[in-house]
């Protein structure tokens, strides 16, 4: 890799990046990030077609750095997006794993379809009479 990208380039990217971070919340979904990535696009293609010369350049160049810094922040939502559903189903499955335990070591035909009921509920699944899936 080029050396001016590691010595010039990177740490612009990433003071824009943190920049953005403490000035803005994190986005709330895939589409607001494509949003904000779109329109900084948006302004480094407005960049693009003004009239050639040092200040097309200047701005093109900052605009790039705010492209390639919201770039870097979409994908770290996206990967703290799947870190948070691999959480999620960890849990879930811990959960399953208990409540089976619970269901399994109970007489109780009651406890057994409070809890089932209440499995069911938590893992967004149909509650259904006489179910008892744990």
């Amino acid at each position: 890799m080029n050396t001016q990208v590691n010595d010039e380039i990177i740490p612009l990217v990433l003071a824009e990046l943190k920049r953005a971070e403490d000035k803005f919340p994190p986005f709330n979904s895939a589409h607001e990030g494509w949003g904000v990535l779109f329109e900084e696009v948006d302004e480094l293609w407005d960049a693009v077609r003004l009239q050639d010369g040092p200040e097309r350049d200047k701005q093109m160049y900052a605009e790039a750095i705010q492209v390639a810094a919201m770039a870097l922040r979409f994908m770290l939502f996206v990967r703290l997006k799947e870190r948070q559903e691999q959480e999620r189903l960890k849990k879930l499955d811990d959960l399953k794993a208990t409540m089976s335990d619970v269901v399994q070591n109970t007489d109780s035909e009651s406890l057994k379809k409070v809890w089932c009921t209440k499995f069911c509920e938590i893992c967004k699944e149909d509650v259904r009479p006489n179910h008892i899936h744990c």
